[in-house]
């Protein structure tokens, strides 16, 4: 089992249901050292940032997911993201989107 970390549409039964086939397991947590960027944009959703300030959380939920979710997960966020490894207020490790 991987684990998924999303702030946004991820977390949407329909979505999941729509990428996945299925609900996700799901819990709240929070990416240590990201934000969400003001500056940057993709259509109406703000798009994620490693923060300046250490003390960052961003606020979420992390997915369980298996390896043949992540690359639907990859298709449905779309050559504009990469997907990196990030540490969890959980104490977990979590994949997370980011814009290239």
């Amino acid at each position: 089992m991987e684990y998924l970390f999303s702030y946004g549409t991820l977390r949407e039964r329909k979505i999941q249901l729509a990428i996945f086939k299925r609900p996700l397991s799901m819990k709240e947590d929070e990416a240590l050292g990201y934000e969400l960027s003001i500056q940057k944009a993709y259509g109406k959703y703000l798009l994620v940032q490693k923060s300046d300030n250490p003390k960052a959380v961003l606020p979420g939920s992390v997915l369980e997911v298996t390896p043949q979710d992540l690359i639907q997960a990859d298709r449905y966020e779309g050559p504009e993201y990469q997907r990196i490894l990030v540490p969890l207020k959980s104490g977990k490790q979590a994949w997370l989107y980011i814009a290239k």
